[in-house]
């Protein structure tokens, strides 16, 4: 699977989580049989709210996550530097171990959301 591939694989798992986030407010709404925000109890307003809180973390971290590997792939493919230390390369052969390593971490970004999802 190209980079390409799994970078839309992990926009599509970032366009749930984000369609997750917007639809609290409908949801406790369901849950509760309210008929708005304002009439449902404290508790079910509170949970909703901790649901919200924890789908946006995960949210943010998951395009950080996308943006570092993402970038980082990049760059070590224009220039022959890690870039966190800005440390050469020996060989072509750890460079692309290197590159390797971040495509698998990025490939594996829309696994852990769905894993995170369940908690």
């Amino acid at each position: 699977e190209s980079a390409a591939g799994r970078v839309e694989d992990a926009r599509r798992v970032l366009s749930s989580r984000k369609e997750e986030c917007t639809s609290a407010r409908e949801e406790v709404t369901l849950q509760t049989g309210a008929a708005s925000i304002s009439e449902a109890s404290p508790e079910a307003l509170h949970d909703a709210r901790q649901r919200f809180q924890a789908a946006t973390t995960e949210l943010e971290y998951a395009k950080a996550t996308k943006s570092v590997f993402a970038n980082f792939t990049k760059k070590i493919k224009e220039d022959n530097r890690c870039p966190c230390c800005a440390r050469a390369f020996a060989d072509v052969a750890e460079r692309e171990k290197t590159a390797a390593d971040l495509d698998r971490n990025l490939r594996s970004l829309p696994a852990k959301v769905m894993e995170r999802e369940k908690l």
